[in-house]
C-alpha cells in the first residue's frame, strides 16, 4: 500500500461523502491545509493524523488500507 493509493481513496471517499476540503478538515479536526497537503502529497499525516482522518470521513482505517479497494473509498 502506498501513500498515493490512500490518498486517493481518501479523497474519493471525501467527494463521496459530497464534503469540501474545509467541511472535512472541521470534522477531522484539522487545519483545512492539512486536508489539501494530504490528498495532494505534499504532506504525509501521521498516525495519529491518518487515524483522525479515518474517524473524520467515518472510514475504517483498516478498509483504507486495504489491498483491495472497498466501493465507498475508492
Amino acid at each position: 500500500m502506498t501513500w498515493d493509493t490512500i490518498r486517493k481513496r481518501m479523497r474519493r471517499r471525501r467527494e463521496a461523502l459530497g464534503w469540501t476540503q474545509e467541511e472535512a478538515a472541521h470534522r477531522c479536526g484539522v487545519g483545512h491545509n492539512s486536508i489539501g497537503g494530504w490528498e495532494t502529497g505534499k504532506i504525509n499525516p501521521t498516525v495519529p493524523s491518518f487515524l483522525k482522518w479515518c474517524e473524520g470521513l467515518e472510514i475504517d482505517p483498516a478498509r483504507v488500507l486495504a489491498s483491495r479497494a472497498p466501493p465507498d473509498a475508492g
